[in-house]
């Protein structure tokens, strides 16, 4: 069975041995379980695909047009946000906490994000959204991670599969 829940309680989960495995964007901070980074990937920024014109596929542009949709992922908005007002103090932003409604807010043009690059590939590859080169933000990298109390053969096999699959 899958349980969908919020990155930072897929540890609690494991560890309390109600899930065999986890899958996260975040280190566990329980101590009892053991975590292995199956996937990295790049940190992109995305815009809507009425940006077509080349004027508006900048970054300075894109963050001065749109809000900034935040926190729409557990590990990287800190550092990040912190960057990107250093460089664009006057950015206007808004916090959501889901990636599907973050993704789906910046189709209908309310928003731009920092998402990781597999999370956005299909709306891209179907010009929903378009991705906008950095100029001034380094993005950051995402980490995926596996959590398991006691790694079997079958948890063993699995996280072959998921590092097979996710490396495609």
């Amino acid at each position: 069975m899958i349980h969908v829940l919020k990155s930072y309680e897929i540890g609690e989960e494991v560890s309390a041995g109600i899930a065999d495995v986890g899958l996260t964007r975040i280190l566990p901070m329980q101590t009892n379980i053991k975590s292995h980074i199956i996937h990295k990937e790049s940190v992109i920024l995305v815009a809507p695909n009425e940006c077509k014109d080349i004027s508006c596929l900048d970054e300075p542009t894109i963050l001065h047009k749109y809000r900034l949709i935040t926190h729409n992922h557990p590990d990287y908005w800190g550092n990040l946000l912190d960057d990107i007002k250093r460089h664009y103090p006057t950015v206007h932003t808004m916090r959501v906490d889901q990636i599907e409604v973050t993704k789906r807010f910046i189709e209908e043009g309310l928003g731009v994000s920092y998402l990781p690059s597999t999370v956005v590939k299909n709306e891209i590859d179907m010009k929903k959204l378009i991705k906008i080169k950095p100029r001034n933000i380094i993005p950051p990298i995402s980490s995926t991670y596996v959590l398991t109390k006691v790694e079997t053969d079958e948890v063993s096999i699995f996280i072959k599969f998921l590092k097979d699959a996710l490396s495609k």
